[in-house]
């Protein structure tokens, strides 16, 4: 009922004057889809798969593994994995070197979910990334308890690898190939400083257009961009929340619409960038990224120790133990 009274809404609006660019009736059904698929469990079970299989070779990413004898249409059963909420990383308490190990996997997890597989969780906030591994010192007991008649001097857990562990993947985003291509292009001109690059990008290839100065909206995206970015080519400082959250602001103000599926991998980087550290230097890894996006699929990633540096210019392998893709 609640979907039938949305699709109502959306085409009684659309005959309004002034709403007709914003193709509402589409961004409902967008949205039921990605509902309908919230219902059904085996989706997500599905997606988790996907996911594992796409990260086969990079073992500092997990995700649980679905047991699908007991999965249904109603009830997901997967296995737990071990681990802590990535929020208990965050504060001050904890070491930088620690923070900006995690922020380099988390950059470089989504760097490849977007460029190599087009296959994006797309539902990344505190409590769906997990970190699991002997990653604090104060994780392992060193106490020396009794135990009946004998004295256990030391009890230090097996040490396990750093990683990251996502969970809830029932919401994902690809785009097709033209909006892929499209995306990079965008991702490579903000990295750049090219905001009248972006804008011409965006006009391009909008779903719907009725922007009725095209001039002042490609000046006011290049003064956005640059402003953002702080006129700088490492992009140490960038607010990628904020620049995102312009500049939708600026394409509802111009009339413009995107592909449906771009807020969903932009807000996925948003969050995962400024959740694990990006505003705080990590982003200056990404201009190599972008500007080498369309070669991505062919990355190699080394183990650790290694003079590869994967995705990321002049990130650590991270022991991925990564093969040529």
């Amino acid at each position: 009922m609640d979907l039938f009274l949305m699709k109502m809404g959306s085409r009684i609006i659309g005959l309004l004057p002034g709403f007709k660019w914003l193709s509402l009736t589409e961004i409902v059904e967008e949205f039921e889809k990605l509902m309908m698929q919230q219902i059904d469990l085996r989706y997500e079970a599905r997606n988790l798969e996907r996911f594992r299989q796409n990260f086969l070779d990079v073992d500092f990413v997990k995700f649980p593994t679905p047991l699908w004898p007991l999965v249904t249409a109603d009830v997901l059963v997967e296995t737990f994995e071990e681990s802590e909420p990535i929020s208990h990383y965050l504060h001050v308490g904890i070491g930088t070197e620690l923070r900006q190990r995690l922020a380099r996997m988390g950059m470089d997890m989504l760097l490849k979910m977007i460029f190599v597989d087009n296959f994006v969780h797309a539902d990344l906030h505190p409590g769906n990334i997990l970190v699991q591994g002997s990653a604090r010192p104060e994780l392992c007991d060193s106490r020396v308890p009794e135990l009946c008649d004998s004295q256990v001097l030391e009890v230090q857990p097996a040490l396990q690898q750093l990683c990251l562990v996502l969970l809830d993947a029932g919401i994902v985003a690809e785009l097709q190939s033209a909006d892929m291509q499209n995306f990079r292009a965008v991702f490579t001109a903000v990295v750049q400083g090219q905001g009248e690059r972006v804008a011409e990008l965006i006009l391009h290839h909008a779903r719907a257009n009725q922007c009725q100065d095209i001039e002042r909206f490609k000046a006011e995206m290049a003064e956005l961009v640059t402003k953002v970015r702080g006129n700088t080519i490492a992009l140490g400082k960038l607010q990628v929340g904020n620049l995102l959250s312009s500049v939708f602001k600026l394409l509802m103000t111009h009339k413009v619409r995107s592909c449906p599926c771009l807020p969903l991998i932009a807000g996925s980087s948003s969050g995962e960038g400024e959740l694990l550290g990006a505003h705080k230097g990590h982003w200056h890894r990404l201009p190599r990224a972008a500007v080498d996006a369309p070669s991505l699929a062919g990355w190699t990633g080394g183990s650790e120790g290694s003079e590869q540096s994967g995705l990321v210019e002049g990130v650590p392998a991270h022991g991925r133990g990564v093969g040529t893709r």
